[in-house]
Parts: C-alpha cells; sequence; structure tokens
C-alpha cells in the first residue's frame, strides 16, 4: 500500500510538474508572439466583427494616434475618406475587401486612409483571415507608400514633359529636313534648267 500511495503521489506530483512547465512554455510562446506584434516596426492591427481591436505602435504612430484607446473600437471607414480614388464609397469599397479576403483567405489592395489629424495618405494593405475560438479575424499588415506614389507621379509627369519635348524637338526636325529639302529640289530646277554649264 505504501508502495502504491508513493507511486501514485509521484505521478500526480509528476503530471503538476509536466501541467506547469506546459503552461510556462504556453505563457513564453504567448509572451514572444505578444512582442512581435507590438514591438515590430510593420505596422499591424486586427479587425473583429468589422471593429479595430488590436494594434501595435507602428500602427499607432503611421495613423498619429496619441493613445491605443482612441484607436480601438474604430471602423475602417472612420480612418477613411469619404470615396476612394475610384470614386466608389469607402464604407461599401471597405465591405467588398472584407468579403474578397474573407473569400479567398487573404488580399492585398492600395487604401486611401485618414491620420488622426486629418491628413491623407495611401497605404499598401494585406489583409489575411485568422480563425480564432470560432470566429474570424482580419490580420491588417500595411505600409505607408505616400512618398512612393508621389515619386511615381513626379516620374510620370517628367516623362510626359519629356515625351512632349521629344515630339516639339521631333516636329522641328521633321520641319528643317522639309525645308531643306525644298531648297535642295529649288537648285536642282535651277541647275535643270539653265543653259549654262554649272
Amino acid at each position: 500500500e505504501e508502495r502504491h500511495l508513493i507511486e501514485t503521489i509521484a505521478e500526480r506530483l509528476a503530471s503538476v510538474f509536466v501541467r506547469r512547465a506546459a503552461e510556462h512554455r504556453l505563457r513564453d510562446s504567448e509572451d514572444r508572439f505578444r512582442r512581435l506584434f507590438e514591438d515590430t516596426q510593420q505596422a499591424i492591427t486586427l479587425i473583429e466583427d468589422g471593429r479595430f481591436v488590436a494594434a501595435n505602435a507602428a500602427s499607432l504612430a503611421m495613423l498619429r494616434y496619441a493613445r491605443l484607446e482612441d484607436f480601438l473600437g474604430c471602423t475602417p471607414a472612420d480612418i477613411s475618406p469619404p470615396f476612394q480614388p475610384d470614386g466608389q464609397s469607402s464604407v461599401e469599397k471597405a465591405a467588398a475587401m472584407v468579403r474578397i479576403t474573407l473569400d479567398k483567405g487573404s488580399h492585398q489592395f492600395e487604401w486611401e486612409h485618414l491620420r488622426a489629424d486629418g491628413e491623407q495618405f495611401t497605404a499598401r494593405v494585406l489583409t489575411t483571415t485568422i480563425r480564432q475560438g470560432g470566429r474570424d479575424l482580419l490580420h491588417i499588415v500595411w505600409s505607408d507608400i505616400t512618398a512612393q506614389k508621389q515619386a511615381e507621379a513626379e516620374l510620370a509627369d517628367y516623362r510626359r514633359d519629356l515625351e512632349r519635348k521629344v515630339a516639339e524637338r521631333t516636329a522641328e526636325v521633321i520641319a528643317a529636313n522639309e525645308s531643306l529639302r525644298l531648297v535642295n529640289e529649288e537648285r536642282r530646277a535651277v541647275f535643270d534648267a539653265a543653259n549654262v554649264g554649272i
């Protein structure tokens, strides 16, 4: 009986140690992923039922929110202008982007957003569906690409200006060539019509 009692106590102690070790590993894992989410320089947020439920410091900095509490509970429409550049309502287009994400599992697109101070900016957004506890969360990774879009617009303007200048210069060269052709034809006509040897 004593031996059986000792074995039972040993099994229970071992079970407690194993459970505590598993709980410790789980806490470490959760802490590691929490730090990855919170400390990364990449803006990351989570949406549940159409509202932001989590955001890291990089997201708050990009959106210029001083406090997390001011941002949580907002919807994508709350941080968007009324209409996107294609003319679609931000509310309707946001719902369409969510549907695409839920259907495909992930979706990448560009979106016009508003910072807390009202400044508009363009973001590249990657949304991914995450199943957690029987509910769908949207994991959002986004980047401010305003400077890139401005550089692309400036490059396009420069290219159009260069193409216009090339077209103008080409027209000038064609006109000069035509003028030379006419002068050469006149000379040839004079030489051909002359009664004396030239």
